[in-house]
């Protein structure tokens, strides 16, 4: 007999919420990660299935079942690519998404290390920043630079999933951009379902942003150069991420005559 565990990842807490489809009560738990989760419904299962097996539960289960199989199954969840291409994407998404905020970082980088599989580094926040976000932290102002920098978060995962047909999990490899991520989101509203709600806008948000194809192809290309290079500093990353738009902007105007052909990259000096 065939069970499957159902779960999914709260993009708030980061606890897995895990069910069985075969039995109403095991719906909605939450555990500290998959491995407990499946774990713990693994042993509820062989309980049952031995109670079942001897008369000692209500539940009509084939009294021949002797072996049981679980499954963990997830909808986003598929062959994983190249851990290495994978890197690359992701810190691709990252880097391109603060390109286009205009939001300086140092390098990027996918050589791995004992914290990290890639990284992008950015530069230390100014005093004026802190101030605004702990003095004003519910100004326009502060909240656009939150928004911005939790969008940037997502760009990882969600530069991932657009590379793998939408398929490949939102696996946040993200401990860090996870966290980071759910502490900007707690600090912007007044409850969890709020962050929640927040959190759900903001990764549509960076899913959006590589549906247009003038984006997309940056991440390709840096993608590309950190496959070859492992680290690109800011100014090589902004120059390759530009490069690369320009082409896409070449191809569109390139039959308008002359006068006409004046689109740039908007990525900025």
């Amino acid at each position: 007999m065939l069970y499957t565990i159902i779960a999914k990842e709260d993009p708030v807490t980061g606890e897995w919420i895990a069910s069985i489809p075969a039995f109403p009560d095991l719906t909605e738990n939450r555990y500290g990660s998959i491995a407990e989760a499946v774990e713990t419904l693994e042993h509820t299962i062989s309980v049952r299935v031995k109670e079942a097996a001897t008369g000692g539960s209500p539940r009509p289960v084939n009294p021949t079942v002797e072996i049981f199989k679980v499954e963990v199954f997830n909808p986003y969840w598929v062959e994983a690519p190249d851990d290495r291409e994978q890197t690359a994407y992701h810190e691709a998404g990252h880097a391109v998404a603060m390109l286009l905020n205009r939001y300086r970082f140092q390098h990027v980088t996918i050589t791995p290390t004992d914290d990290y599989q890639g990284a992008v580094t950015r530069l230390p926040y100014s005093e004026k920043i802190a101030e605004m976000i702990e003095c004003d932290q519910y100004s326009t102002r502060a909240r656009r630079w939150i928004e911005d920098r939790i969008i940037e978060g997502y760009a990882g995962a969600t530069a991932v999933l657009r590379k793998w047909d939408d398929t490949y999990p939102e696996e946040d490899g993200t401990g860090q951009d996870h966290a980071d991520i759910a502490d900007w989101a707690l600090s912007m509203s007044a409850s969890d379902d709020e962050a929640t709600a927040y959190l759900a806008w903001l990764r549509q948000r960076a899913i959006n942003l590589w549906n247009a194809e003038h984006r997309w192809c940056q991440v390709e290309a840096l993608a590309t150069a950190l496959l070859e290079r492992n680290d690109l500093r800011y100014r090589e990353a902004r120059q390759i991420a530009r490069d690369a738009e320009q082409r896409v902007f070449d191809q569109r105007v390139g039959k308008l005559p002359a006068a006409q052909r004046s689109l740039r990259s908007p990525i900025g000096a």
